[in-house]
């Protein structure tokens, strides 16, 4: 019995895609087929970042609820945390912001209460989730240099679609016979 690469490598020996590869970029790759893997150029997430909008928190900190923090900061979608979460402490996250330094967690807005006047500088966690619960970790989706789609493969718009995240503009791929 063989492994499955082997076979697929048995397989892709027997047909002729053309003599020449090219390189090419992505985007006018859709239908080619690839003479060379597609490795990723970045760590997708490139680090830990939330799920969902709540409160990042530390999970040691909701061992008896509800239990009031207050909140020293706040991430946006898609932006950095420039603050750190210390014990007993809270920081207001939106889905696609990066965990703060020092947070495991992050507790659904659903499962809070704002509180601490107009300002809401405070929190008051009412249900508390699994420790790292609504996390996307480091590294989710993929690792730098690892191999996304593999050699032989003819892309698609997934593919495609995967090397655009992957920073991936160019591509090796088989001619086309004339």
């Amino acid at each position: 019995m063989i492994s499955v690469e082997e076979a697929i490598g048995r397989v892709l020996e027997g047909v002729r895609h053309g003599d020449e590869e090219e390189t090419i970029p992505a985007s006018e790759a859709l239908g080619r087929t690839l003479a060379w893997h597609v490795m990723a150029n970045r760590t997708q997430p490139p680090s830990d970042m939330s799920a969902m909008d709540g409160y990042a928190v530390r999970v040691s900190d909701l061992h008896s609820l509800p239990v009031t923090l207050p909140v020293v900061g706040k991430v946006a979608a898609g932006a950095f945390a420039d603050f750190e979460i210390k014990p007993g402490e809270a920081g207001r996250i939106f889905t696609g912001g990066t965990m703060p330094t020092g947070a495991d967690t992050v507790v659904i807005q659903e499962n809070t209460e704002a509180t601490g006047g107009e300002n809401g500088n405070e929190v008051t966690i009412l249900k508390a989730p699994k420790p790292f619960a609504n996390v996307r970790e480091r590294g989710f989706d993929f690792f730098d240099e690892e191999e996304l789609i593999s050699i032989g493969d003819t892309l698609n718009a997934k593919d495609l679609a995967l090397t655009a995240a992957a920073n991936v503009s160019e591509v090796a791929v088989f001619k086309r016979p004339k």
